[in-house]
């Protein structure tokens, strides 16, 4: 554990990051596991279970599409908290104005 803030929060990030891509990783498993149910449900005649498959499959893309736009979103809050507190921040090199 780190007793700097900046790096506990680079970490922090770095988790979220990690977490949002082991979501993707899994709605893209299960868009590819339904639509694979689909096919062999209507390879044994059953082309209502391979609707419900379809249905499913479909669901898990428009997850991988909201989670693409959730972690999108989520990047630019952190740039922009970084740039207004970089904008906050004087620079090292420089000491402050004395008031």
């Amino acid at each position: 554990m780190t007793d700097d803030p900046i790096d506990s929060l680079n970490l922090a990030r770095q988790r979220a990051r990690d977490a949002k891509q082991r979501e993707l990783a899994a709605h893209e498993r299960a868009a590819k596991r339904h639509d694979q149910a689909a096919e062999v449900q209507e390879r044994l005649g059953h082309p209502d279970r391979a609707a419900q498959a379809r249905h499913y499959a479909a669901v898990a893309r428009e997850r991988i599409t909201v989670a693409h736009a959730e972690q999108a979103t989520w990047e630019a809050e952190v740039l922009a908290y970084d740039s207004r507190l970089a904008a906050a921040t004087p620079p090292l090199d420089r000491p402050e104005p004395a008031i």
